[in-house]
């Protein structure tokens, strides 16, 4: 079974493949041959303001980085036309604005809603929340950081997941986009031996 995790990228998606070592890019989720595909990407929606059970869980084991889980806003604000468009809706059905930042999400969550559509293997997971997983806390340094980078690869390399080891093509991702696929595929090799963690109690979890 090909189990594999994936993490968005300016090119599209970084894909890091566990027992091959590889990483590859991709344009579409679609793209990705795999039986089980672990994705940092929202595959679940709420229905108005409540937010998601998963992402209130998530937050939770993060703790001083619970910031790091954007909170989904509806369907609904990611068919809009545009980012005025999307606020609009946003504010009718939860009663405020969604930020620039979650607009910039909206190719890829609608690329992963159609995957799912098609038929691909998803599972969520939030490559920060897998870390605090591993290292039994939330990392102490920002990801964006030399001293965060070194922090998480040390963690990946404790798993067996060396990021020294993997090879391949990675384009314009940044060197924390490749660690987070990594750490996605190490949420995927959980679920598929059945000791992940799940982290909200309704439909669409976040899997660690």
């Amino acid at each position: 079974m090909r189990v594999v995790g994936v993490d968005g990228s300016p090119d599209g998606w970084i894909v890091a493949d566990p027992r091959l070592r590889r990483l590859t890019q991709v344009r579409h989720l679609s793209q990705v041959e795999a039986d089980l595909i672990a994705v940092d990407i929202p595959l679940a929606f709420p229905d108005g303001g409540e937010g998601r059970d998963a992402e209130r869980a998530a937050r939770k084991v993060l703790g001083k980085r619970a910031s790091s889980v954007f909170s989904t806003p509806p369907r609904a604000v990611y068919d809009a036309r545009d980012y005025e468009a999307a606020c609009d809706v946003a504010r009718r059905l939860t009663g405020k604005a969604i930020s620039r930042q979650t607009w910039g999400l909206r190719d890829k969550v609608l690329d992963a809603a159609e995957a799912l559509t098609s038929g691909a293997r998803l599972i969520e997971a939030h490559p920060e929340t897998a870390f605090a997983v591993i290292g039994g806390a939330p990392c102490q340094w920002s990801k964006t950081t030399w001293a965060g980078l070194r922090e998480r690869a040390g963690l990946l390399e404790a798993e067996g997941l060396d990021p020294a080891s993997f090879k391949g093509t990675t384009g314009r991702a940044a060197p924390h986009d490749v660690l987070d696929a990594i750490a996605a595929a190490w949420v995927a090799i959980r679920k598929h031996q059945g000791s992940a963690i799940r982290l909200g109690e309704g439909p669409g979890p976040i899997w660690a």
